[in-house]
């Protein structure tokens, strides 16, 4: 991140070659034309789509069939690696570090590209083409962007063989006179990935000022609405190093900013997350995605820091002469084999044994005479036996609207077989469990890749979980000694 006055890290020095205030060579200030621009940004120019540069044969993307339940995940990454430019790029070890980082990932975002020739960004992508020839970089790169005559540029790298780039977007809010909401104004780039559930989105790059981070942060949601009117398109991430933690961005500054409060916006990384490697626990870079395609398309839990010293065994010397940030990562969910998971049925279920036998045999039987409809509760049942002997009544209740209140009509309708303290104990695990809770709530079951149909969910009800045509309850009582029973409690995920 530009680094301007005193700074909180202790541990933290300039570049050993001067890199951390300046370009390789100063450049004149740039003048951005004059602007009618409302206040919340402008569309872009001609002149500054034409700025953005685009590099590398764009191959034909993989557009067969899907193996498996699903494609593999797109990763994306962010990643500011510290004043980069020429000198970075001359430093041995720290590009076998970078190559080896860069080659996890998809699509990544590189942030302060600090080159006044434009020529290490390139060479870096043609590096990492050197190591996996058989699935290539292309890169779109910005402007140089900033006030002073320390520019910077944002970068993307992206595998030709998974995306493509549909269009570029340079947010422009005036003049670089002060006046402007942005030292650097975000660039947004929008890509097609055909192996993906979510085949269109776009990323925002940005990269604030420290000294003025909460003034830039509470003007992103400007500059998604721009991007979003501009390409009709809401699925976008907006990642970065958005400085947005104590020291550029405290704790009353928060409740000014629209993008964190808007429920529009998820912030993905935690503010307790740590994306620096000096001894300062900072929680500066960030993805936030908006959009519900791409919400859904996030993969739960993949999100996080890329720990390369620990990984790579650096030390600290090592680890910062490589960038005073680690990566950031997430994942999109991959295509669906929905034609192959017709095949198939899944649930998740949980059972309650009820040890306390019931006492007489003839209020067991009672099950599997009922009539079916409410004198069986609507529970249809059968017998099940082994030999001649009948071993167990199975009586099954499904696409129920509410667990606990079937198994109250199961108790009403047969009399002493189904505790009490059975049902309590169903709900607690109904209430405790993430099994049932609602697919809004980050503690959801989530299956990689399995189709879920998410139409026939909805959220939780007072005491119990509400999903229509996905809960079946089943209470199988024993006929033969010890006349035990259980409750069990399905809910099915796939949509066959």
């Amino acid at each position: 991140m530009t680094r301007r006055g005193a700074r909180e890290d202790p541990d933290w020095v300039p570049d050993m070659d001067g890199e951390d205030y300046a370009d390789d060579e100063p450049t004149p200030k740039r003048n951005k034309p004059n602007s009618s621009a409302e206040p919340s940004g402008s569309e872009p120019k001609e002149n500054r789509h034409e700025v953005a540069k685009e590099a590398g044969a764009v191959s034909s993307l993989v557009k067969g069939g899907v193996e498996g339940i699903a494609n593999p995940p797109l990763k994306i990454a962010s990643f500011n690696i510290q004043v980069f430019g020429e000198r970075k790029m001359d430093r041995e070890s720290v590009m076998a570090t970078l190559l080896k980082i860069l080659q996890r990932y998809d699509l990544v975002l590189i942030l302060e590209i600090r080159d006044s020739s434009e020529t290490a960004f390139p060479e870096l992508v043609q590096e990492c083409n050197k190591e996996s020839p058989e699935n290539p970089f292309a890169f779109v790169v910005s402007a140089r962007l900033g006030r002073t005559s320390s520019k910077e540029q944002y970068g993307f790298m992206y595998r030709t063989k998974k995306l493509e780039v549909h269009s570029t977007y340079q947010f422009d809010d005036g003049d670089d006179d002060g006046t402007d909401m942005f030292q650097r104004e975000p660039f947004a780039v929008r890509f097609r990935c055909p192996s993906t559930e979510l085949e269109d989105f776009a990323i925002i790059a940005t990269h604030t000022d420290p000294d003025e981070a909460a003034k830039e942060i509470g003007a992103l949601h400007k500059v998604y609405e721009s991007a979003k009117r501009h390409w009709q398109l809401e699925d976008i991430i907006i990642a970065g190093d958005f400085n947005a933690d104590e020291g550029y961005v405290n704790r009353d500054d928060w409740s000014k900013i629209v993008l964190r409060h808007d429920k529009r916006f998820r912030w993905l990384i935690k503010d307790s997350t740590d994306t620096t490697t000096g001894n300062t626990d900072r929680a500066y870079d960030r993805f936030v995605v908006a959009g519900s395609k791409l919400i859904k398309a996030v993969v739960p839990d993949r999100t996080k820091v890329f720990l390369f010293d620990k990984v790579f065994n650096l030390t600290y010397e090592q680890t910062r002469k490589v960038s005073d940030h680690y990566p950031i990562e997430m994942e999109l969910c991959g295509k669906v084999n929905k034609c192959l998971q017709k095949q198939f049925s899944s649930s998740l279920s949980v059972t309650i044994d009820q040890k306390t036998p019931v006492e007489r045999e003839h209020d067991v039987r009672k099950i599997y005479r009922a009539s079916e409809g409410t004198e069986s509760a609507y529970f249809t049942s059968h017998v099940k036996y082994d030999d001649s002997r009948m071993l167990e009544v199975i009586a099954k209740r499904e696409n129920v609207d509410s667990v606990i209140s079937a198994l109250h009509e199961f108790q009403t309708a047969f009399p002493n077989v189904l505790q009490e303290e059975t049902i309590q104990m169903v709900q607690a695990y109904i209430e405790g469990s993430s099994l049932f809770s609602p697919p809004s709530d980050p503690k959801h079951p989530y299956i990689y890749g399995l189709d879920v149909d998410q139409d026939d969910m909805t959220e939780a009800s007072d005491d119990v979980c509400k999903r229509r045509g996905s809960i079946n309850v089943t209470v199988t009582t024993r006929l033969q000694e010890p006349l035990t029973l259980s409750v069990t409690v399905s809910m099915r995920m796939s949509k066959s």
